[in-house]
């Protein structure tokens, strides 16, 4: 059997929603048979709303990093229906992937919102593949 691919999970929830949804694509590549790393990108703005889920995940979950994007074949890239990729909580680690573009030759293949997402079997995700 060949090496397993590598899945990074990325997403941005503050309530639990698009963490659910996170947890789901993480299932799904295990069940696949790969490797997955989870991770949520750090908040920007504070919420009054979610306190407590947010004050969990901060807990339960790091920011992706440079050696994380390195190590994936595939990014799985979940954010919650009002939040686009030019929100401020995507600026950095969008950032961060331009910059390792430029460096290696690795680009999105492509970016959707997962409010645009009918269904759960559906792929809402960037893929880097090397």
């Amino acid at each position: 059997m060949g090496n397993p691919t590598h899945v990074l999970v990325v997403f941005y929830s503050r309530c639990g929603t698009t963490e659910k949804l996170a947890l789901a694509a993480a299932v799904g590549a295990v069940q696949a048979r790969a490797d997955i790393r989870l991770r949520r990108l750090t908040d920007v703005t504070e919420v009054a709303q979610c306190r407590d889920e947010i004050a969990r995940m901060r807990k339960e979950y790091v920011a992706p990093a440079e050696g994380d994007v390195l190590w994936a074949d595939a990014i799985i890239f979940l954010l919650p229906p009002e939040l686009d990729a030019s929100s401020a909580e995507c600026a950095v680690y969008l950032d961060l992937l331009r910059s390792l573009n430029k460096a290696g030759g690795r680009s999105p293949a492509r970016f959707e919102n997962a409010s645009q997402a009918t269904d759960h079997g559906r792929n809402v995700a960037a893929a880097l593949l090397k």
